[in-house]
């Protein structure tokens, strides 16, 4: 079921923190990115061999990175969250899209798009 409006207006008063009402659209809500972030690194110094490891599928995460504007570049993996703390209900599920016009840009969330009943974070 797509929820409308005016009861996504409803839930979000006391489910989405900070509350904006300019944030809700006929089907959705907009979230906000929080301006820090986290960088895959797929190589990283091992001191055993003295030299820079690849692992192709285990990433060494980034410590928390403030931005304001990123250049991410073609094959780059970034974490960001949102600004809003979201709690949706137990009998509930959410997904994540970009908006079309971050699409047209070129850039798309692959990873996280799905909110599982009962979840509670940004």
């Amino acid at each position: 079921m797509i929820v409308r409006d005016i009861e996504l207006t409803k839930w979000a008063r006391d489910n989405v923190s900070p509350f904006d009402s300019t944030m809700i659209n006929p089907a959705s809500i907009d979230l906000k990115l929080d301006g820090r972030m986290k960088v895959a690194w797929w190589y990283w110094y091992n001191p055993i061999t003295r030299a820079f490891a690849f692992k192709h599928n285990l990433p060494k995460w980034s410590d928390t990175i403030p931005f304001t504007k990123y250049v991410l570049r073609p094959g780059q993996f970034v974490l960001c969250s949102s600004v809003e703390i979201t709690r949706i209900p137990l009998n509930c599920s959410a997904i994540l899209f970009s908006k079309s016009s971050t699409g047209r840009k070129g850039i798309e969330h692959l990873h996280a798009g799905y909110g599982d009943p009962g979840f509670y974070g940004t």
